[in-house]
């Protein structure tokens, strides 16, 4: 399972989206959202479901790849 980097925390504070916001947009519980953004084990469909989100926020390309630690 995939653990995101640092990223998703950067571009949720620069949308102005709190955590509990951020999860529903992607239609996350909020306690996966978390996990996601703290760096634990989620799954790349919750990856790949927070990247839509940013993307549509930001109206700029945001891909999975960029979310997840190497």
């Amino acid at each position: 399972m995939p653990r995101c980097n640092g990223e998703i925390k950067r571009l949720r504070l620069a949308l102005g989206l709190s955590q509990n916001k951020a999860a529903g947009r992607a239609d996350l519980d909020r306690s996966t959202y978390r996990n996601a953004e703290h760096g634990e084990p989620v799954s790349e469909l919750t990856v790949e479901k927070i990247a839509m989100c940013f993307s549509d926020l930001s109206g700029k390309p945001v891909t999975a790849a960029q979310l997840v630690k190497e």
